[in-house]
């Protein structure tokens, strides 16, 4: 089964050099950008697994994208161990952040109440 995620474009539009010369030197977006471009295999040999790395990076930062695209990962196990505790978590600190996706997907999982999600309370 392929998983679906929620592609959000980073705002950071740099080279691929550009990119990853800014997510080492610790630029959030980025780190997203990086990890975006990872995940797709766009410009690089598609990796999910670095690409979560990336995103776990910005998103220990606090970075509410971050936070979102990392959980969208553990929430289907792509790049990372499928753990959906974890995306909860993950979802939930970046809706706490205002992240509509994240919002979004936490009223999802609430409404669908299919077992696969604990979410209670937004």
């Amino acid at each position: 089964m392929m998983a679906s995620f929620v592609l959000v474009s980073s705002a950071f539009a740099g080279t691929l050099q550009e990119d990853i010369n800014a997510a080492k030197a610790g630029n959030l977006k980025a780190q997203v950008a990086v990890g975006d471009r990872l995940l797709r295999g766009n410009g690089v040999n598609r990796n999910p697994v670095y690409a979560a790395q990336w995103y776990k990076l910005a998103a220990d930062k606090g970075l509410p994208e971050a936070q979102f695209k990392l959980a969208e990962l553990y929430d289907t196990g792509i790049g990372v161990k499928r753990d959906t505790a974890k995306a909860e978590e993950l979802y939930k600190a970046a809706a706490a952040k205002g992240y509509e996706l994240a919002k979004g997907k936490l009223e999802v999982y609430k409404q669908l109440g299919d077992g696969r999600h604990r979410v209670k309370e937004l």
